[in-house]
């Protein structure tokens, strides 16, 4: 007796301002309802390899996924052929798109309302206070299989080295890694990679340019940054990405060699 193929599914882990929401649009555009959001009450809950197999066994029709909580492993099983898709940004940018965005969404979460009544000085020194890591080495950080087990939350305790070599491993893993800043190259990549299970997906064809940021360039958007923290906040911001900033030049040096 033959054994059925495994059922393909998409998953799209949507690390939070690295245009997951247009990654979105581009699923949603191809797959319609067979396209489905999944996270669980609560932001910062974090969802694990057997739950996200659960979700897909109680719907079956799905071929695509797109989850914020969503965190490594994603590993295929004899039933599901996982495809992760991931994108990565420049740290520092990402920061400053989380804030400007927080800080004109409203008061709906602490981070946002702190955004609306701070500086985006004071706003990274809030999450520094309470321990977050949106503002340090955050994809590194979203990447890392080292995670307390009962809530989830990265073990900040182990060397950022470490948190390092796993989340590398996790996007060397994947035959394509998107990058922000080169969206249209990465979506068209991933795109083709697709098609092997997916004939005639083609993201790119119909998002084009969707991440453009005001005709700016990475660097002009960092100068920018530099002048509204100042020098010193500035540089302590660079060495609180230190890893995600090195992430990030693997995924470009990745993408390059396309």
């Amino acid at each position: 007796m033959v054994e059925p193929e495994p059922r393909s599914v998409i998953a799209h882990i949507h690390l939070f301002k690295n245009a997951g929401t247009s990654v979105e649009r581009a699923l949603q555009s191809h797959f319609g309802d067979r396209w489905l959001s999944f996270d669980k009450p609560g932001a910062a809950h974090r969802i694990v390899q057997g739950e996200l197999v659960s979700f897909l066994v109680d719907n079956p029709n799905a071929a695509a996924i797109s989850s914020h909580q969503l965190r490594p492993p994603v590993q295929s099983t004899t039933e599901l052929n996982l495809l992760p898709v991931v994108f990565l940004r420049h740290p520092i940018d990402r920061i400053r798109s989380a804030y400007d965005f927080e800080r004109h969404q409203g008061g709906v979460s602490p981070s946002s309302k702190a955004a609306a009544e701070s500086t985006f000085a004071e706003w990274i020194e809030f999450h520094r206070d309470r321990g977050s890591v949106q503002c340090e080495n955050f994809q590194t950080y979203g990447l890392t299989t080292l995670r307390n087990d009962n809530n989830g939350a990265p073990l900040r305790k182990r060397p950022i080295d470490e948190h390092l070599e796993i989340a590398t491993r996790f996007i060397e893993s994947l035959p394509v890694v998107g990058v922000v800043e080169q969206f249209d190259k990465s979506l068209g990549l991933i795109g083709r990679w697709l098609q092997q299970w997916f004939p005639g997906f083609d993201p790119a064809a119909e998002h084009r340019n969707v991440t453009a940021i005001d005709g700016s360039t990475l660097q002009q958007r960092l100068d920018e940054v530099r002048s509204r923290l100042g020098g010193e906040v500035f540089g302590r911001l660079i060495d609180d990405n230190t890893a995600d900033i090195e992430l990030h030049r693997r995924a470009v040096a990745r993408l390059e060699s396309c």
